[in-house]
């Protein structure tokens, strides 16, 4: 062990080690003075100790293997520069460790120090480390602990194995960086944010758990990539101060949140609750990212009357009311926009695919839903080529703000005519004089629509009266349909996306529109439920048949009209069906009389109480495709793998096209429908 001590004056050094050598393995204890040209590494502990208040003790810049600093004397980093003229970095192999009321800074007029670099445990014990450059904790091999109880004004966890709290209490005054991996805090062991902090997450780093909130806070979000929100966001209503987005990916939010000062959308924002704004600033969005918008529920708390606009989640979406009577006591604003999606109601999917719900409160918490004089602007997004487009191909020209009104879309003649944005890929418009507030929807009852509505029961799935929805029950029914025969005909099968199917739904369709009888036409993808009612992916039994393209289309025509199923015969309309707007055609595919071949073409099930019989597609279709023979033979009990049969699927779960009954579960019972049927065949052409 080495003792310096000096009682002379800082300028006079205790170690000055010009043109020498240090190979320290034990222990080297600075109490007073300053020392001068180390090592760039020095090994063993090393440890500055100097004790009175209001004097410093430069600690040169250099790797030690264990630092560390005690007493009241403030320690203060050195910026001594390497061989390329840049400034080093101060790093600790092992231990640093801050005891007994030091004060380790990278604060000093004229010093720049850069950051310092701790790569293994880091102990403060009623000290501080303070300065305008981060505390690091970086290292890329194995996961780092913190042990302590005081005080830290900038923390850096660089980490991608990540950083615990072993020993918490410990507050950080100025700014936390979440550079990689996670800090793993718990409600036990934690830490403080002092009143006017900052948290900085980039992608790939965590919180675990929230730290405790001393007052305000800004939270920002960086780098490349998405980010899913964890404890940096706090659940306090009055906390969190700016929300900054500015990751290069989407920012996911999965609880409350309140925002009291300004928010700034550098992308896309996802949120599964509501975010609050509780200011009367309004959001600025990235204008060099027309993706830049929030998805969900924002509720505005500080509603402006007075014809000030109110931006809501992105730049074209807003609400003015032009004075105080327009509100009609409305002190607070919740607004749902969600992109990309149709609206709930029947025929939503005939709509722009844009969800829109307004709602207002009084200040005693009340709903106000009429009696209001709102201005409403909206935007959706145009584009020829983004996939992110949500036109569905109506008729620009003729679009106007819908509201949902006595179970039916109502056009708001107060609708301006639509302008497109083509350079940012955005389509806007805005409405005047609205006084009921509730559902609205991008659309236009003048617009040509196509409605099917229809009925088709299954053979394989076809229990006592009704279709079994076992596929759905079971968790095996995919969204979007899966890419086989015949949901690999839709072009646009990719897109049936929900959340939530609709209840009591057996399995997915595909409904076949001919002009010509002998050659393909369009298909459209559906659901068919236990009761053998086709709706879309929301529920709806009046089916609009969307237009997406101009050769992949329907127009006002006659149409032969097929159903078709993974492992049932399709069957097909043995006339032509007119098709026109407005009228919606009814075609039950379980009458013998409107398929051609009739009861040929069909497997009789079961039998009403009138006598009649009920008739279903038959089963035992498993190699179909729309350029076979529509025949249920021997090369069906080979068509799921090359050499293997439905015997060597015995007891396989899934979602599988040798599960005949549809049960999630191929047995021997699968192979007897399909025997049963053998030599059937579609009358298809």
């Amino acid at each position: 062990m080495i003792i310096l001590a000096t009682t002379q004056m800082a300028a006079q050094y205790v170690l000055d080690n010009s043109g020498g050598k240090i190979n320290n393995k034990g222990t080297i204890k600075v109490k007073n003075g300053q020392v001068n040209a180390l090592p760039d590494t020095l090994g063993g502990r090393v440890e500055f100790l100097q004790q009175r208040e209001g004097s410093q003790q430069v600690v040169p810049n250099i790797v030690y293997n264990q630092l560390v600093l005690k007493n009241n004397a403030k320690k203060i980093v050195a910026d001594f520069k390497d061989q390329n003229n840049r400034t080093r970095n101060l790093i600790v192999l092992d231990s640093l460790i801050i005891v007994d009321g030091a004060d380790f800074t990278t604060r000093w007029i004229g010093l720049q120090p850069e950051d310092v670099i701790a790569r293994s445990t880091v102990v403060n014990r009623d000290a501080r480390y303070d300065g305008p450059r981060d505390l690091r904790l970086s290292n890329d091999n194995a996961p780092q602990n913190i042990l302590a109880n005081g005080q830290f004004s900038r923390l850096n966890i660089d980490n991608p194995f990540g950083v615990n709290v072993v020993s918490g209490g410990f507050q950080i005054t100025e700014k936390l960086t979440l550079t990689r991996g996670t800090l793993n805090n718990t409600e036990a062991e934690n830490f403080a944010m002092a009143d006017s902090t900052e948290i900085e997450r980039f992608t790939g780093s965590s919180l675990s758990v929230e730290p405790i909130f001393e007052g305000r806070v800004d939270v920002r979000y960086s780098g490349n990539g998405s980010i899913i929100a964890s404890g940096e966001l706090p659940s306090n209503a009055n906390s969190l101060q700016k929300l900054i987005q500015a990751n290069s990916g989407d920012l996911i939010i999965d609880k409350n949140v309140a925002v009291n000062d300004s928010l700034y959308v550098g992308g896309r924002i996802f949120l599964q609750d509501t975010l609050t704004i509780a200011s009367t600033k309004n959001p600025v969005y990235n204008e060099n990212n027309p993706n830049a918008e929030i998805s969900g529920t924002l509720r505005l708390t500080r509603v402006r009357t007075g014809g000030e606009r109110m931006l809501l989640h992105n730049p074209f979406t807003y609400a003015i009311f032009p004075d105080e009577n327009s509100a009609n006591g409305i002190t607070e604003l919740i607004a749902t926009v969600r992109p990309a999606t149709f609206p709930m109601q029947p025929l939503g999917n005939t709509k722009v695919r844009r969800f829109f719900e307004i709602r207002g409160k009084n200040s005693s918490g009340e709903f106000v839903d009429v009696g209001t004089n709102m201005l409403f602007g909206y935007g959706w997004r145009r584009s020829q080529t983004d996939t992110l487009d949500e036109q569905n191909n109506l008729q620009f020209e003729l679009l106007k703000l819908q509201s949902w009104f006595a179970n039916s879309w109502v056009d708001l003649q107060t609708s301006a005519e639509p302008q497109w944005d083509t350079a940012r890929g955005w389509a806007f418009s805005y409405a005047t004089n609205i006084n009921n507030l509730g559902y609205f929807a991008i659309g236009s009852t003048a617009a040509a629509l196509f409605q099917i509505a229809g009925k088709v029961f299954l053979e394989g799935a076809y229990r006592f009266g009704s279709m079994a929805d076992d596929l759905r029950q079971r968790g095996y029914l995919p969204v979007p349909p899966p890419d086989i025969y015949p949901y690999n005909l839709d072009p646009m099968r990719q897109f049936y996306v929900t959340t939530q199917l609709p209840d009591s739904v057996v399995d997915w369709v595909v409904v076949e529109f001919r002009k010509s009888f002998t050659q393909p036409g369009i298909f459209r993808t559906y659901l068919v439920k236990r009761d053998g009612r086709l709706v879309d992916i929301y529920g709806n039994e009046v089916i609009a048949v969307a237009n997406y393209s101009q050769t992949n289309r329907l127009d006002s025509s006659d149409y032969y009209v097929a159903i078709r199923h993974r492992n049932h015969l399709a069957v097909i309309t043995k006339e032509q069906v007119s098709i026109m707007p407005g009228v919606t055609r009814s075609l039950d595919f379980t009458s013998p009389d409107l398929v051609m071949g009739g009861v040929s073409s069909l497997k009789r099930v079961d039998k009403n109480l009138d006598g009649s019989f009920v008739y279903a597609l038959i089963a035992g279709e498993m190699n179909g495709s729309i350029f076979e023979n529509g025949r249920i033979d021997d090369r069906d009990f080979y068509s799921i793998i090359p050499d293997a049969n439905i015997w060597e699927y015995n007891l396989f779960n899934g979602y599988l096209v040798g599960d005949m009954n549809m049960d999630g579960i191929i047995t021997t019972r699968d192979f007897n429908i399909s025997f049963n049927n053998r030599n059937r065949v579609s009358a298809i052409p």
